[in-house]
């Protein structure tokens, strides 16, 4: 699986944690989910690559995998138009 991010109107980052304006909606982002965005450009990063990179930005989680804790952060992202995943 791929995922790359899509465009937004406008971002603000303070402390780690960010707001986002997308399709004149705002969002308001934890680290993680700054973070992911940091990560990501217009141009596809396969999971495990953004998974590894992410991991070296913020350290892997206390309990679990990364894997199983960026799933709902990408199905998030996914769901609020900022950030495309793509299957193959």
């Amino acid at each position: 699986m791929k995922v790359r991010r899509l465009p937004v109107i406008d971002e603000y980052v303070e402390d780690g944690r960010s707001a986002v304006l997308v399709k004149g909606r705002v969002f308001a982002l934890s680290e993680v989910g700054t973070a992911v965005l940091a990560l990501l450009d217009e141009e596809w990063t396969a999971v495990p690559q953004l998974e590894a990179d992410l991991e070296e930005a913020i350290g892997a989680p206390e309990d679990g995998s990364l894997s199983e804790a960026l799933a709902p952060f990408l199905d998030e992202l996914v769901s609020h138009g900022l950030v495309e995943r793509d299957s193959d």
